[in-house]
Order: C-alpha cells, then sequence, then structure tokens
C-alpha cells in the first residue's frame, strides 16, 4: 500500500470513530457534568443524527371511518428518532395514533424517572445529556401506554461533531388504567341521523331507543335493536358501526 493511500484510510478511521462524551457543564447540578450512576432499567442504544436508527414502537387500533367498512382491530408501528439539529422526532406511524414527548428534567438515570409529566407534550423536542423524557402513545380506541428515556450522553466524532446520542429507554413503562367515564356524554352524528347519549355506566339512548353497553379502555360494545355494534371513542368524538358502516359522532356535552 502507498503511504498516501494508508493516511488516506487512517483520517477516514478517525473521522468515523464514534465516542460518547457528556457536553460540558453541570448534569442535575453537579459541576462538570458529575457520574452517570448504573442503570437498572431499560435498553441501552446508539442513536444517530442521521434518521438512520430509531427505538421502534408498536400499537393496536381500531380503524373502519375511512373506508367505510367493520371497524377491525389493527396494529402498525412508528420510531423515535432524531434529526440533524439533534432533536428527537417521530416517524412513520398512521393516523389512527397519538404520540408525543415531554421533556422530565435533569437526571442521573433512566430510573430517576419516576412520574409522567403534567405538560409539555409534543411532536419534537430538544435532545439533551443527563435528561429523561416520557414518550406517550395510544392507538383508537385504546389507553396511553407510557416509555420513559434517559439520554445518557451525545456521540461525537474525533473532529467533534455531534453524530448522535446514546439513550436508555423502557417502553411500557406505564400504562393508563381504567376507562373514561361516558356517563352523561351526548353525540350528535355528522350528517345528523344520529343522537347519542349515555345515561350511566352501562345504559343509553340511540335516537330515543334505549341501548345497553360494556367498555374497555376506549372501546366497547353497544346492544341495541336486537344486534351488537363495536364502537370506540376518543377525547371529542366516538366511533360507532351501525348497519355495516363505521358512523363518526362529535361531542356536544
Amino acid at each position: 500500500m502507498k503511504k498516501s493511500e494508508f493516511w488516506i484510510l487512517l483520517v477516514s478511521f478517525a473521522i468515523l470513530f464514534i465516542g460518547c462524551e457528556k457536553e460540558n457543564g453541570s448534569i442535575n447540578g453537579n459541576p462538570g457534568g458529575g457520574i452517570v450512576t448504573q442503570d437498572d432499567a431499560g435498553i441501552e442504544l446508539n442513536l444517530s443524527n442521521s434518521g438512520s436508527s430509531g427505538i421502534g414502537f408498536e400499537y393496536n387500533y381500531y380503524s373502519g371511518l375511512a373506508l367505510r367498512i367493520h371497524i377491525t382491530l389493527e396494529s402498525s408501528h412508528f420510531s423515535l428518532k432524531i434529526d440533524g439539529d439533534n432533536n428527537f422526532y417521530f416517524e412513520s406511524g398512521n393516523d389512527y395514533a397519538e404520540r408525543s414527548i415531554s421533556k422530565f428534567g435533569n437526571v442521573t438515570s433512566i430510573s430517576a424517572i419516576t412520574s409522567m409529566p403534567s405538560s409539555g407534550w409534543v411532536n419534537t423536542i430538544a435532545v439533551n445529556p443527563g435528561s429523561g423524557y416520557v414518550v406517550r402513545y395510544r392507538g383508537n380506541g385504546f389507553n396511553y401506554t407510557y416509555v420513559r428515556i434517559y439520554v445518557k450522553c451525545l456521540i461525537t466524532n474525533t473532529l467533534g461533531e455531534i453524530i448522535g446520542a446514546t439513550v436508555v429507554y423502557q417502553d411500557n413503562w406505564g400504562k393508563e388504567q381504567g376507562s373514561p367515564n361516558l356517563a352523561g356524554c351526548e353525540y350528535v352524528s355528522y350528517n345528523q341521523n344520529y343522537n347519542l347519549t349515555f345515561n350511566d355506566a352501562s345504559t343509553g339512548t340511540i335516537n330515543g331507543d334505549n341501548f345497553s353497553y360494556t367498555k374497555e379502555e376506549r372501546h366497547g360494545i353497544m346492544t341495541f335493536g336486537g344486534q351488537s355494534h363495536q364502537f370506540y371513542f376518543g377525547d371529542n368524538y366516538l366511533w360507532l358501526e351501525i348497519d355495516g358502516t363505521t358512523r363518526e359522532f362529535q361531542k356536544t356535552h
């Protein structure tokens, strides 16, 4: 090998070399960054800020509205990645899912993330070393699943350029329990053909006819006219299958 070729290879290797370093400054109030404690939970993963790698999540959801067909239980997935400006962002998924991320604060390990943020839920957020984050996601008809993420450090090359981050994450860390109370809620279909009222935790009326219902998380079965009808609901909308067609309702009260 020629000497010039050897140096080209050596320089190329140095540029591609990945190092994991914390930024200068303080983490959790400790000057100089302190010491990152040993994590007792979660999976450690190196994420590139080129978008070539990510944390993958799967979720179940109910669909049917878009194609005007029966409500069906399906599954899909999405990823949390880091962009070139070193921000977390979501990729893939579909319109049947909600997902967002919030910063918990400065921590020294994933186990220090102990509660859900009460606000600050966004679709993209800066990646800061020594910080904890919480992701929440749910498919239509289901409750939120929570994920905690700890950014252990940024990854830099020998030129000092940031090329990613080392993170520790724990999926299914938390799960929203129970089912929202529908008693007293009223809905109207978009074509105004149906008016729906939930009287209490098990009965209601639709266009004046009585129905009974059971639910789990954000989906259930409604019985009226001698037939069972699937339904699922969000915060302000409800989808109900009637005569093989999924009807969309908007909450009015």
